[in-house]
């Protein structure tokens, strides 16, 4: 079984230096009025301007850290609007990770999709790159389900279409996410019905037409091929879409395990059940499209379009769970959206990259945007201080 390259390592083999796990940019540039202007594939990243990020944004409070990087809330310093945004030291990188960062950008600055979350911006300077993306507010997807008094087969429908539909986007550019989790899909508010944006494109590659050889992802979501080292293409994203939609249906992850080696020789024999009582109101449609979706032979597993098409996505035909007064199936229903939470500590121990950070209400207040060089060089130091301490930089 080949070595599986996880998503905390961020790291693909390579005989020059480890790969920078890169994040995701759309090479666009927010104007004085607060909209995007884009400047897609026709900005050369080989030749970007040094700027200066601290010109146009201030830092806020820390957000968390990688393995090269740190992740702060920013305020636009004309339209007083808050993001997200991702500071890589340049003295971590080696030259292959830095061609795998802009590699990325390039690809990921020609799509423009409602479930992707898009990135607003990017910076070289002497020392540092940095990364920006919306701030979405709402959290991990799986965090807000749990919160909920009840959860239903039409809600995970709702969600399965917007995510397949993201991914055959995806694919019909040629590119392959690669890692999708839940972790990695987040809401865009806190508010009802907010839309859910699929993050973290950083091991997102194009495929031009070949297929894949490097193992990555993360245990419990990364399809049999990748384990196995064989050729893979976009079949594994699909994949992953059956080990979510498993998930939300039921409460608990098709592949558990104590550790790597367990989940994986489950993942490559596909060794899942339908267990009463959890699956007894699932509807077979349901249960018909999770079996295409975990299929080991991956010219059988169906793809992205064909999620869409299936029949438990027909808003006519497929059978939806209803609430009723009866509190037994009220009990079933509740169990299953309360079992979300420990089903997903269970799939994090595999991972040691911990979601999305939390954003605090109090996060939301906006500072005095004051342009001089002593605000400009404090925020400086303070990447200086954090970056100081990890490994390689």
């Amino acid at each position: 079984m080949k070595a599986l390259q996880t998503a905390s390592s961020g790291q693909e083999p390579s005989s020059q230096a480890p790969t920078l796990r890169a994040p995701t940019t759309y090479a666009v540039r927010q104007n004085s009025a607060g909209s995007v202007e884009s400047s897609g594939s026709n900005r050369s990243l080989n030749n970007v301007d040094v700027m200066s990020f601290h010109r146009f944004y201030k830092l806020g409070r820390k957000l968390g850290s990688g393995a090269f990087s740190v992740v702060h809330i920013a305020t636009h310093r004309e339209t007083r609007k808050q993001v997200a945004v991702k500071c890589i030291a340049k003295a971590s990188l080696g030259p292959q990770d830095v061609h795998s960062l802009k590699q990325e950008v390039e690809v990921m600055s020609s799509l423009n999709h409602p479930n992707i979350v898009p990135l607003l911006d990017y910076f070289e300077e002497n020392r540092y790159y940095y990364i920006v993306t919306p701030l979405c507010t709402g959290g991990e997807l799986f965090d807000d389900l749990v919160k909920r008094k009840s959860y239903t087969e039409e809600d995970a429908r709702v969600l399965m279409r917007k995510l397949a539909g993201a991914i055959d986007y995806l694919h019909s550019r040629g590119i392959v996410h690669r890692d999708l989790k839940p972790e990695n899909i987040l809401l865009k508010t806190s508010a009802p019905g907010a839309e859910v944006m699929i993050a973290d494109f950083g091991f997102a590659r194009p495929m031009n037409g070949s297929r894949r050889g490097t193992a990555c992802g993360t245990p419990g979501y990364v399809a049999p091929e990748v384990v196995q080292g064989e050729p893979y293409g976009a079949e594994v994203d699909c994949w992953s879409l059956g080990v979510i939609l498993f998930i939300l249906l039921c409460g608990y992850p098709p592949f558990p395990g104590a550790n790597h080696a367990t989940v994986l020789d489950k993942v490559v024999k596909a060794e899942y059940q339908f267990e009463a009582p959890y699956w007894d109101e699932v509807s077979d449609e349901a249960k018909d499209l999770v079996s295409e979706l975990l299929t080991v032979d991956r010219t059988k597993r169906l793809d992205a379009s064909g999620i869409l098409t299936h029949p438990w996505m027909d808003e006519t035909r497929a059978s939806v769970i209803s609430m009723t007064d009866d509190s037994e199936l009220r009990q079933r229903i509740t169990r299953k959206c309360s079992d979300l939470l420990p089903a997903l500590h269970q799939m994090r121990k595999h991972s040691l990259t911990h979601g999305s950070p939390k954003i605090r209400p109090s996060d939301m207040n906006v500072d005095e945007m004051e342009l001089d060089e002593q605000t400009m060089n404090s925020d400086k130091e303070m990447l200086d201080r954090e970056l100081a301490d990890m490994d390689g930089f």
